[in-house]
């Protein structure tokens, strides 16, 4: 019911073009997910994709209801029959009926019990078939596609039956049968070996069948083989029941060894699978309370972290990342992390953040902030709040011991009453009723008694009032101390604070009570972000803050981390940001670490004068070893001079050798030479207004040019405009009033901010450009040489164009969107925060391709040191007035962007 070959783009737009609006990591890994369904042969109908994705869809709140949800995987079952991924079950039904014939014996799916049972055929029409249990006898019609036949799925897979003699064969047959045993697992023989008519299973004849320990007639092998062969149906059945899947032990019985393989392969396909799940990934490191942060004291103690001889290891222990190298974080100073791509810094954080360091303090509170939150019904405060979990814990015992409080204090208030309904009870029966007058001494003695046991049973509730009222004491006793507790972390009234660094990272009041869900990916980061600084943990972990990030917001940021009292270290490819923030700086490269004093710039300069230093070094003793060298075979054989020729010798063998110095490892790719270019402007606003609404213009009566030559750097606050420009200038929006005039001539690229999204990360760089540009490649007489080729002028080459790209890191995969940019040989190219996720050497290599490139460039960024690098000018929106104004420094339109 598959296709030879299977697209797993052509599958990834059917569940894009289905699921509009939904984040493309959880498409790629729903997409995912349905391969495997496919290619396992589990899909036939629509009940079939429903009961694969009803799980999937409403955890991801992609929709509301289960009929919601059925009509959604209706769509995709209708779009998966019209891509030919599965085949129509109309086909499939008529397929079935053909090969269905009176009498063959099948596997049925029962209505009731949903299990699948042995069966007889016994009526076939145009569209069911009547069939009769053999277990039960039961009696019921089916649809064609509840019904597997016996001799296909028995062909699927390698049976191996083996049966001990009969104790009726004689010695010739038992030891005949031995040597076919011998035979079949050598040769890894079928274990039925006969012939298959219309579905059912005959044996050739009765001497093969002997020669195999198996007797016709015999009952006992009979009912062997026949319980062998329904457990085998069972699980290479597509409808597998969840009593087979639980039976571990049984998986692999009566597999071939080429099976038990493809098996294995099959499970690591799935843990991949779920591997990349987000949902999952973003549980995994949800911060837990430990509980070292409650204890005041613990919390006050050493904050400095001197941990010596680490080793750090990739996660299947098969490569050294770091070796023996020390961490040093002294509280209050603020590190930059900077290293290659792959070579740790991630893996370092993470391991810290999950004190998964040896001798690393667990009394010091870390956040690590490293991806956008999963967007959910929780308010963007709510979330922030939530983020000291130190807080929720204590507010969750708070809520614990109010509830017990009150639950005691009713029930005191309950005995309370029932003592004073009591009371006046016996009250009233002295007035009214006079003494009892006994007859006899038996009576006397009752009466005696059952004074006694009113009297004990008063006893008895006075005590438990008492209990319940040292309880009630005690329990307010706990609420003090937990409120001082409190008090002394930092966890009383605190809603002011998270709003104040919400309103910081650009959030107005009234997205505060907005649920996550509603919020885009770049803001979901500074959700994520305004959670870590909210906390103000011991030691902040930052990958990247500034991703997301418009320019008052980072001058924000910079301005809050400066006054920051804890230790932090942040990875980030902004050298300008590096320099405001960082005072130390950790070079990580050889799998160690090199601490520098000073922000990035200083590192940079100690760095060169270190290189410098330790070239001029290694050549002085290069001269210096080759001058002794010449002196050796100048008079080693000379009998007046061995003297000095053994002294030289000896010096050149304990002289300590320095090391020449690696160069620092540069990233060069080029963007094509060969553009199509002519004089005049590409396009053209003239007093261009647009806005969402009337009353929310962002443009107003904007008139600017761009044309081959020219180099632009745009930038504004979030919501100014920046993103819509470009929409306007390539015709996805319309302006309002005025008028934008585009040159028919231009070969325009648009490499947006979330290129990384538009990727399918289950394919590797190769596949995914041999895809999207398919008559390209076919032209080519060598496909793949051409797209190596291509990957190779952005610096990808080896197996790294082999990998799925959802191994390679940030850099690499923006190579190969920077690869399907350029494949065209545009003459313009248009960029939204290109420099995300790239690192420094990266960056540098881009700002060099752009140096080299002959067409025109206009970029949105908020790296201050690939802006000045690349661009002539400068276009700083305002979000005030709604205009654009020209700058030739960025200062000047920095400030203008801050103030408008």
């Amino acid at each position: 019911s598959i296709p030879a070959v299977m697209s797993s783009e052509q599958l990834s737009s059917v569940i894009e073009k289905a699921l509009p609006h939904t984040d493309l990591s959880i498409i790629a890994y729903v997409s995912s997910v349905l391969e495997h369904c496919i290619q396992e042969k589990q899909i036939y109908t629509a009940d079939d994709v429903y009961h694969h994705l009803h799980g999937k869809l409403m955890e991801y709140q992609i929709v509301s209801n289960d009929q919601e949800c059925y009509e959604q995987c209706l769509c995709i079952f209708e779009a998966l029959i019209e891509k030919k991924h599965i085949k129509d079950p109309r086909i499939l039904k008529k397929e079935i009926l053909q090969r269905l014939r009176p009498g063959m014996t099948v596997m049925g799916q029962y209505t009731e019990d949903k299990q699948w049972y042995l069966a007889r055929v016994n009526e076939v029409t145009d569209s069911e078939v009547h069939v009769t249990y053999l277990d039960y006898g039961n009696e019921e019609w089916l649809d064609p596609l509840f019904i597997n036949i016996i001799a296909e799925l028995v062909s699927s897979s390698k049976l191996s039956v083996k049966s001990a003699a009969s104790t009726t064969t004689n010695k010739e047959s038992t030891g005949d049968a031995a040597d076919a045993d011998a035979d079949n697992n050598g040769n890894d023989a079928d274990a039925v070996d006969g012939k298959k008519n219309d579905g059912e299973l005959e044996f050739e004849d009765e001497q093969a069948a002997a020669r195999r320990g198996i007797r016709i007639g015999d009952t006992k092998i009979d009912d062997d083989v026949s319980a062998f062969i329904n457990s085998q149906l069972y699980k290479t059945s597509r409808f597998l029941t969840d009593t087979v899947r639980g039976q571990k032990d049984l998986s692999a019985f009566g597999l071939t060894s080429k099976q038990k393989k493809k098996q294995k392969a099959e499970e690591k396909e799935k843990e991949k699978v779920a591997r990349f799940d987000p949902l999952r990934y973003l549980k995994s490191i949800r911060q837990k309370a430990r509980p070292e942060w409650f204890d005041v004291r613990k919390r006050k103690a050493i904050t400095d972290v001197i941990i010596e001889n680490y080793t750090m290891y990739t996660l299947d222990e098969k490569a050294i990342l770091l070796e023996d190298i020390d961490i040093k974080l002294v509280k209050g100073q603020r590190y930059g992390f900077v290293g290659l791509n792959g070579s740790g810094k991630t893996t370092l954080l993470r391991r810290m953040s999950r004190y998964d360091i040896p001798k690393f303090p667990a009394h010091l509170k870390i956040l690590h902030v490293e991806q956008e939150i999963l967007g959910d019904a929780t308010t963007v405060l709510e979330y922030v709040l939530s983020c000291d979990v130190v807080r929720e814990a204590l507010l969750q015992k708070e809520q614990k011991l109010m509830d017990e409080q009150k639950i005691l204090e009713e029930q005191v208030a309950s005995l309370e009453l029932e003592e004073e309904e009591a009371n006046k009870a016996n009250k009233n029966g002295h007035t009214t009723t006079p003494p009892p007058v006994t007859e006899t001494e038996k009576e006397a003695e009752t009466a005696t008694e059952t004074q006694k046991e009113q009297e004990t049973e008063t006893e008895k509730e006075t005590l438990n009032v008492t209990q319940l009222t040292n309880k009630i004491n005690k329990t307010q006793t706990q609420l003090t101390e937990l409120y001082i507790q409190m008090k002394e972390l930092g966890c009383m009234n605190v809603e002011d604070k998270a709003k104040k660094v919400l309103l910081g990272l650009g959030f107005t009041d009234a997205m505060h009570n907005w649920p996550t869900n509603r919020l885009s990916g770049g803001w979901r980061m500074r959700v994520s972000l305004a959670g870590a600084l909210f906390v103000e943990p011991d030691i902040l972990l930052l990958d990247e803050p500034t991703n997301h990030l418009d320019f008052p917001s980072v001058i924000w940021l910079e301005n809050y981390l400066q006054s920051f009292g804890g230790t932090i270290l942040v990875v980030s490819h902004d050298r300008e940001f590096l320099n405001n923030v960082a005072t130390q700086v950790i070079h990580l490269h050889d799998k160690t670490l090199t601490y520098y004093k000073g922000n990035f710039s200083t590192f940079m300069d100690v760095k060169d004068r270190k290189f410098n230093q330790q070239m001029k070094d290694y050549e002085n003793q290069q001269n210096e070893m080759a001058h002794i060298k010449s002196f050796i075979d100048k008079f080693r054989y000379n009998a007046k001079r061995a003297a000095q020729v053994q002294s030289r010798i000896k010096l050149l063998q304990n002289m300590t050798r320095v090391r020449k110095p690696a160069k620092a490892y540069e990233i060069a790719f080029d963007f094509p030479q060969e553009i199509d270019a002519w004089q005049g402007s590409v396009i053209q606003c003239r007093n261009v207004t647009f806005g969402y609404t009337a009353n929310h213009i962002l443009l107003n009566g904007v008139s600017c040019c761009l044309d081959l030559k020219s180099r632009v750097g745009v930038i504004g606050a979030n919501g100014s405009g920046k993103t819509t420009l470009i929409h306007l200038m390539i015709s996805k929006l319309a302006p309002l009033f005025g008028e934008i005039v585009r040159n028919r001539k231009t070969n325009l690229a648009l490499f947006t901010q979330h290129h990384i999204d538009q990727l399918d990360l289950s394919l590797s760089p190769m596949d995914y450009l041999l895809t999207q540009f398919k008559e390209d490649c076919n032209k080519q007489q060598y496909a793949s040489e051409y797209v190596r080729s291509k990957l190779g002028s952005f610096g990808l080459s080896g197996d790294v164009v082999e990998q799925r790209m959802c191994y390679l890191s940030g850099g690499q995969k923006s190579r190969v969107a920077f690869t399907a940019l350029t494949w065209k040989s545009p003459n313009f190219i248009i960029m939204d925060e290109p420099t995300n996720h790239l690192d420094i050497e990266t960056i540098e290599g881009l700002i060099g391709a752009i140096a080299r490139y002959k067409g025109g460039i206009m970029v949105v960024s908020h790296d201050q040191h690939f802006l000045t690098s690349i661009t002539k000018e400068y276009w700083s929106l305002s979000k005030k007035s709604g205009t654009i104004k020209t700058f030739q420094d960025l200062q000047s339109a920095k400030q203008f962007a801050v103030d408008g």
